[in-house]
């Protein structure tokens, strides 16, 4: 769960410049050059203060911390070293918490980790997309997925519920 400070709510609505120089302070790095950082605090200028809120009001509600051990399917978590908007414990937590997660945690770079180190970021999951045993375990697991989903009993059904639509339409239709 990442619990909002209400103290955050309050910027956002009193004081929408404000908050975006907080986020600059929080969210990126102290090493991340401002060149890398201007286009996203532009942009964040730019946008209704209510996606702040927004954003920040779906954080603090979202809490799926009882139903991390059920992922059945491949998880990279991705941390940073200088994110003081998620810390990285938040990340061993997950790590910890998900079966088979791997986590990659990239250095000198703060919560907007793509932003700020984005090769760091495309090469976790590429490492992770590359993986054989996943890929082969990707494989058996969307073929038993398809094979459970998409029985010919299903697809027969399927395709007459099309066909009576069709032809419910092509009968209810206004005459021209």
């Amino acid at each position: 769960r990442l619990r909002v400070l209400p103290s955050m709510f309050e910027l956002i609505r009193t004081d929408f410049p404000g908050y975006v120089a907080l986020i600059d302070r929080l969210g990126f790095s102290e090493k991340t050059p401002a060149g890398v950082k201007q286009p996203f605090l532009e942009d964040s200028l730019r946008a209704a203060p209510e996606v702040a809120a927004g954003d920040f009001g779906a954080c603090d509600r979202f809490d799926v911390m009882a139903r991390l051990g059920a992922i059945r399917v491949p998880v990279l978590v991705i941390s940073a070293e200088d994110d003081r908007l998620t810390p990285p414990k938040y990340a061993e937590f997950l790590e910890a918490h998900i079966p088979g997660a791997s986590r990659t945690h990239i250095r000198d770079a703060g919560h907007f980790v793509p932003i700020e180190k984005p090769a760091g970021v495309n090469a976790a999951i590429t490492r992770l997309l590359d993986n054989p045993a996943l890929a082969a375990a990707q494989g058996q697991a969307g073929r038993a997925k398809v094979e459970q989903q998409y029985t010919w009993d299903r697809i027969v059904q399927l395709t007459y519920n099309i066909y009576t639509d069709l032809l419910d339409r092509r009968t209810h239709a206004p005459r021209t």
